[in-house]
């Protein structure tokens, strides 16, 4: 490998949201389920959850399973399409001490993050599963203070912008060298 090649690679995975992740769209479905396996960390409430989620167009892009120690969470795609659905299963979960962020993250878009506050148990999986498959049988009147509705900007790390437009360059598709 180029050092060309090296720092194009190194500047995807600081730059870019796709390096280094699986898209699951251009999986089949037996790829994917062995996916969500995976991802799942060998936590079934985790694996049927991001199933569940991917079936109600809501993707995820990070998860983790807390492995008994620390809090499970699970961050997802968010769209036009099922940003009333997340809300729900936000609204709802926050009265089981689980906390929900929503993020206009600077390098992948409309993100939601749920995670629990009280407990490293998974449970709480299995009721968002719950609520993503019937939302209509939860009352998500009067969320708890762990929902957090307002979309926040994320942090922009300091040099974010300059390392893609070297990135461009390096790919070519830019003809100059940035200035800071």
């Amino acid at each position: 490998m180029s050092i060309k090649e090296w720092i194009i690679k190194k500047l995807e995975k600081d730059v870019e949201a796709t390096a280094g992740h699986i898209n699951l769209e251009e999986l089949n479905q037996e790829e994917r389920n062995k996916c969500f396996i995976q991802f799942g960390e060998g936590d079934e409430n985790l694996t049927s959850f991001l199933k569940t989620a991917y079936d109600h167009g809501a993707s995820s892009i990070f998860c983790c399973s807390g492995h008994g120690s620390k809090s499970a969470y699970v961050m997802l795609k968010v769209t036009d399409d099922n940003i009333e659905l997340l809300r729900k299963v936000g609204r709802v979960l926050s009265k089981s001490g689980v906390s929900t962020n929503f993020e206009n993250n600077h390098s992948r878009g409309l993100i939601v993050s749920y995670r629990s506050v009280k407990s490293v148990s998974t449970n709480w999986l299995n009721l968002a599963d719950r609520v993503m498959n019937t939302p209509e049988l939860f009352d998500d009147s009067n969320p708890e203070i762990y929902y957090h509705e307002e979309i926040i900007d994320s942090y922009k790390p300091f040099g974010f912008d300059f390392k893609k437009k070297l990135l461009s360059y390096l790919r070519g598709a830019r003809k100059e060298l940035p200035s800071r």
